[in-house]
């Protein structure tokens, strides 16, 4: 400890001893941070409604659930979501993505033979 302090040519002093603690508790108080008080339930749901992702999460419930008591007319010309309409609706999704993966792979073969001629080149 001396080497250490004549290097930087410090002073050491002995800490506080107890009567002259007891006296700034007196006089600054004592040296405690008070803790927070903790938010309410409401605090709580109005700082998670503030995020984007649970925003759109609510939104498309609202959304289902207004669906759910919708009920399509009894007439037989109408174009209904239910049914075999729901399986046309599948198909179509299914040839769109049949064929966005064709043109993709497509698109891999003709970059592959191309680098491939390159590279006998």
């Amino acid at each position: 400890m001396r080497n250490c302090r004549d290097r930087v040519s410090g002073f050491c002093a002995p800490g506080l001893d107890g009567s002259d603690l007891a006296r700034r508790r007196e006089v600054f108080g004592s040296n405690v941070i008070p803790p927070k008080p903790p938010k309410s339930f409401l605090q709580l749901v109005w700082e998670a409604l503030q995020d984007i992702t649970l925003i759109v999460l609510i939104i498309a419930a609202i959304i289902s659930l207004g669906l759910s008591f919708y009920r399509p007319s009894e007439d037989k010309d109408d174009v209904t979501v239910g049914g075999k309409d729901a399986h046309l609706i599948g198909f179509l999704s299914d040839f769109s993505v049949v064929r966005l993966l064709e043109e993709l792979w497509c698109n891999s073969v003709h970059r592959l033979t191309g680098m491939v001629m390159i590279m006998m080149i």
